[in-house]
């Protein structure tokens, strides 16, 4: 996700997800928090299993199966895109 010199890598969203001009509500937010203290559970859980040999089925078909370790990498990601959108958007 991230392109060279540490800035992220400009991707196209799908209009009905694209948050620029959207309001960065206390509801948001909220939500926002309430799914990384989840992710921060599923990442402790993660410890006690090879992340290179335990595969998950992809939420688009469950005939695709990533490594779990791909799988928090890609999240990861996803949420840092996330935190760069709205200090972009605050800006």
């Amino acid at each position: 996700m991230k392109a060279n010199h540490g800035k992220m890598k400009k991707m196209k969203s799908p209009k009905d997800k694209d948050p620029i001009n959207s309001i960065l509500s206390v509801l948001v937010i909220d939500r926002f928090l309430k799914q990384a203290e989840k992710l921060k559970l599923l990442l402790n859980q993660g410890r006690t299993v090879d992340l290179g040999k335990t595969r998950v089925p992809i939420s688009l078909t469950k005939l695709i199966k990533l490594k779990l370790g791909d799988t928090y990498r890609f999240y990861v990601y996803h949420i840092e895109r996330h935190i760069w959108q709205a200090q972009k958007n605050l800006s």
